[in-house]
């Protein structure tokens, strides 16, 4: 009897124990989510965690991340700032600015198009002024914009690509329907490229670009959870899913069904996607996988010992040249015959494309560096 009674207290002890720590990590990862999420008043920005010490990612654990709402920069010399209202009383912050007169021609040339810009986690407009200015050089008039939550929009929060895809069609529809815009581009790094995956998987109609450049688009929301966790040296079972899970309760969606490997079997414009190999944030895997769901034209380039996005900086030569590939009206680019940048071996496979709409009807095959 005596040893009945042991056994009972003994099982409610660890009942009462493990529902403790369940409550516990609930609790640690409602509040990652929700700093995760949402942009501080003040503070510094949580360091990279692979340039921490022990101690650091310890806290970092126990405390979350602290990310302090973007700041508008200036408009620039040479841009123009917009505001952009939306249907629900918010707004976006943007700036523009016209293609560039081309150099072997008397005055301005008309602009073959619009790029629009889409930054990353935590950034801003103003981080993507160097590959705006290629783009107007290349002779597209640009558009910088911020997504909610930062910069000059409304708003402090971020869902890492998910309601920022309404962003991205809202800025669509405006640009066709006030600036009577028949050829757009997308550019996003990172969250900017899902948020451009998402928007045209979801919103084909209103989005409609004509061609698209995609730097570090993360495989799903849960993946790269996991990889922030990985890069602390943490393992990321069972606190990745418990951050996912919570992130989208916190915001109103299933963030385990926010999946740009999904969205990306559903985009069919010549889409050209990169990838540095050396990325903590994205694993190539991931980047792959997107790439060979896309069913339209497309091309991956893989950036040997390159990081995460914003390669006009660390591989500048290489992105110009994929980049005027995609983009150059005035050719036929043959994706697949293009020699594969950075001096990245490995093999090729040919895939069948359909036509693409950019303004010169130049026709893109699809080649998927591995």
């Amino acid at each position: 009897m005596l040893n009945g009674v042991r056994r009972r207290r003994a099982a409610r002890r660890l009942i009462g124990s493990a529902l403790v720590l369940l409550i516990g990590l609930n609790a640690v990862a409602w509040q990652h989510a929700w700093q995760f999420t949402h942009f501080a008043e003040d503070g510094e920005r949580t360091p990279d965690p692979a340039q921490m010490t022990t101690v650091g990612r310890l806290n970092l654990l126990l405390t979350g991340v602290t990310l302090p709402r973007p700041v508008a920069r200036p408009c620039p010399v040479g841009y123009r700032a917009l505001r952009i209202p939306l249907a629900s009383g918010e707004w976006l912050g943007a700036w523009t600015a016209p293609a560039l007169a081309d150099l072997d021609r008397s005055g301005a040339a008309p602009a073959r198009g619009t790029v629009l810009l889409l930054h990353g986690y935590g950034g801003e407009k103003g981080s993507l002024l160097d590959e705006a200015a290629y783009f107007r050089q290349l002779g597209y008039r640009v558009v910088l914009v911020d997504f909610r939550g930062g910069g000059a929009s409304s708003g402090n929060e971020v869902t890492i690509g998910y309601r920022e895809a309404d962003d991205v069609r809202a800025v669509c529809q405006h640009l066709r329907r006030y600036w009577h815009e028949p050829n757009v581009v997308l550019f996003g790094v990172s969250m900017g490229a899902v948020a451009a995956l998402r928007a045209m998987a979801e919103y084909p109609a209103d989005v409609r670009p004509v061609a698209a450049v995609l730097e570090s688009p993360f495989g799903s929301t849960y993946q790269t959870v996991v990889n922030r966790f990985q890069a602390m040296h943490v393992p990321p079972v069972p606190m990745a899913a418990l951050l996912t899970f919570w992130g989208g309760v916190q915001h109103g969606y299933w963030a385990f069904g926010h999946v740009p490997t999904a969205y990306a079997r559903r985009v069919a414009v010549p889409t050209l996607v990169l990838q540095g190999t050396a990325d903590a944030r994205v694993q190539v895997f991931e980047v792959e996988e997107i790439a060979a769901g896309l069913v339209g034209p497309k091309r991956l380039v893989l950036l040997p010992g390159a990081g995460h996005g914003h390669y006009i900086a660390s591989r500048p030569q290489a992105w110009r040249a994929a980049v005027k590939a995609l983009l150059q009206p005035d050719s036929t680019v043959s994706l697949a015959t293009t020699p594969r940048l950075s001096g990245y071996l490995g093999r090729s496979r040919q895939v069948s494309g359909a036509a693409s709409r950019l303004p010169a009807r130049s026709r893109l095959a699809a080649d998927v560096a591995r």
